[in-house]
């Protein structure tokens, strides 16, 4: 390869943090994606995209003034056919329109934009840049040039290639670790005109504050959070401290701590992951892939494939905990939906209930599953409350945090764990606003009697400043 040529590996959920990085160094060049079966050709003066051609038919300006209701399918048909490339295409539609040339310019520039958005949609391939020596802007008038912001072409690209539960499964990736301010954050922000429910976006990230607690914090506010933050980070404008993107590694703020080993994506944890996500809305059927008329020997085959593979991630020391926890979690409830699905008494009753709407999900499932005798609710939440009871303040918090993990929607888990993590603020700080886990049960859930009483209660304690014993015997009173 010649020394003027730089190349690496392609993937489309790079594109825009591979054009940004160009961008950023003032580059100017002809950069060359393939993608089978997209390739693409983009030109760089001093760092402005200045064209960009692709086979990819739905991005022509000719598509895109169809789109548009100029042209209809037929005639646009007929005029590619006899123009051999896209110059002449313009020069004949404007002749069959009764237009000029330059009153097509805008959307054959358009046309530029959506060719740079849909490489987000490109799966595997390779890059190559080769570098033009001594070109650069100078002497060209830049009302020439198209107006290209990749921040806002990103936003299209998000909108419309992008599956918002993959966004979602990426964003919330528990092995990335917290997101912070990458190049040009700041930029990509101000252009992102951000709504007023996401005014302090800019500032938690600039704090390192881990995506799970942005969405918690924002996510009821604006339902593109999940989708702005996916830019964000695949834009290259804000980086994960233990997923840093290669491209500009050397120019990210230093990592707080020791970065965690990043392995390669691999098809068990991405269905972990999926699995995971889908808690809140999937059964014991979908947790196992199965169709709910499935033989019971198709379910037994179903279960023991995916626990083997869970089992896997469980001991898989390279794995962050985080991770395993999750596919701890996962396998526990594989567990019960075998035995419950492969027995005929029990499945009928399962079936039953299903179709009756009162089956659980997975989510208050994995909720139940450390039940004990005396306990209003299972798991780690009713751990919490018996560790505040003995006192055991930091017991208590981490258990309502991993409550409120596995169940961030279940306003008696948000309710209880507020208090919790109230009750224990003196000894372990608190990294957020109990009122914010009130506020979201109470948003799904108005009238919910333990989430105002805990609001009032939180309420007339800081307003008297009481101490952690007060308000350790506020609860117990609170409870009787």
């Amino acid at each position: 390869m010649s020394s003027n040529a730089q190349s690496g590996r392609f993937h489309g959920s790079h594109h825009l943090a591979l054009l940004a990085h160009l961008s950023r160094s003032g580059s100017s060049g002809t950069l060359e994606i393939k993608a089978s079966p997209s390739t693409a050709w983009i030109t760089f003066l001093s760092g402005r995209v200045t064209w960009a051609e692709t086979n990819d038919t739905t991005t022509t300006a000719g598509q895109v003034l169809r789109d548009a209701g100029m042209l209809g399918t037929e005639q646009l048909r007929g005029l590619e056919a006899d123009a051999p490339d896209e110059d002449s295409l313009m020069e004949r539609i404007a002749e069959d329109l009764g237009r000029t040339r330059s009153d097509l310019e805008p959307w054959r520039q358009a046309a530029v934009r959506a060719r740079l958005a849909a490489g987000v949609g490109w799966g595997e391939g390779t890059w190559k840049f080769t570098h033009a020596e001594g070109a650069d802007i100078t002497g060209i008038d830049p009302r020439l040039l198209p107006q290209i912001d990749l921040v806002r072409i990103g936003w299209e690209a998000v909108l419309a290639w992008v599956d918002e539960a993959r966004a979602r499964r990426e964003v919330l990736d528990p092995t990335a670790g917290p997101l912070m301010a990458g190049p040009d954050f700041d930029h990509a922000i101000d252009q992102l005109r951000l709504p007023p429910a996401l005014a302090s976006l800019r500032d938690r990230i600039k704090a390192q504050t881990d995506p799970a607690g942005l969405i918690a914090e924002l996510g009821d506010r604006s339902p593109e959070l999940v989708r702005i933050l996916w830019l964000l980070e695949y834009g290259g404008w804000a980086v994960r401290r233990d997923r840093p993107n290669p491209l500009f590694a050397s120019e990210s703020p230093p990592a707080a701590g020791p970065a965690a080993t990043v392995l390669p994506a691999d098809p068990i944890f991405d269905r972990a992951m999926v699995l995971w996500e889908a808690r809140h809305n999937s059964d014991l059927y979908d947790l196992l892939g199965v169709r709910p008329y499935a033989s019971t020997t198709s379910v037994g085959r179903a279960a023991t494939d995916l626990m083997r593979d869970l089992s896997r991630m469980v001991h898989d020391t390279r794995r962050p905990e985080s991770a395993r926890t999750i596919a701890r979690n996962l396998l526990a409830a594989a567990q019960i939906a075998r035995s419950t699905l492969t027995d005929d008494g029990r499945r009928t009753d399962y079936d039953a209930d299903r179709k009756a709407g009162r089956s659980p999900t997975v989510a208050k499932l994995l909720a139940g599953l450390s039940a004990e005798p005396g306990n209003t609710r299972g798991g780690p939440l009713a751990k919490a409350l018996e560790a505040l009871e003995k006192g055991d303040l930091l017991a208590a918090a981490t258990g309502a945090r991993r409550a409120i993990f596995l169940e961030p929607e279940e306003p008696d888990v948000l309710s209880e764990a507020a208090w919790i993590l109230w009750s224990a603020r003196l000894v372990v700080p608190l990294e957020e606003q109990p009122e914010e886990y009130l506020h979201r049960a109470l948003a799904r859930h108005p009238g919910h009697e333990r989430a105002r009483e805990v609001r009032d209660l939180i309420a007339n304690q800081r307003a008297a400043g009481q101490g952690t014993r007060r308000t350790l015997m506020g609860w117990l009173r609170s409870r009787s």
